[in-house]
């Protein structure tokens, strides 16, 4: 996802759902009987950074990128959009830690859900 700021600065977004390996064994249904199992269902990755991206390949590997991870229960419904919204915030929080990144915070999201509808909670 390509997100520009009012000063034409684009910033790329990717993201990535991931289910834990043992529910991609099992299919989505699959329930934990021990709790050694992983806590997680599915895990969404966001990597924002400025500029192009160093390769085609996911993830770019672009040396400056930020990345936020949101984590989605076993006892949770999964929310695709709600996982992007999470990881999105982590990822620029780390982009822009101070408050005097709130305006490109701002502008970001801005740009983020001209893209992406809202999540229905959350």
């Amino acid at each position: 996802m390509i997100l520009t700021d009012a000063s034409g600065t684009t910033y790329r977004a990717h993201f990535r759902h991931e289910m834990s390996s043992r529910e991609r064994a099992r299919g989505m249904q699959a329930i934990y009987r021990h709790s050694s199992e992983p806590r997680w269902w599915v895990e969404t990755t966001c990597t924002l950074h400025a500029g192009t991206c160093a390769t085609n390949e996911r993830p770019c590997g672009t040396a400056s990128a930020k990345i936020g991870i949101s984590r989605c229960s076993r006892s949770d419904n999964f929310d695709r959009r709600l996982g992007l919204k999470l990881s999105f915030e982590r990822a620029l929080w780390q982009m822009f830690p101070s408050n005097n990144g709130q305006p490109m915070r701002q502008q970001l999201w801005a740009s983020f859900w001209t893209r992406v509808r809202k999540p229905r909670h959350g």
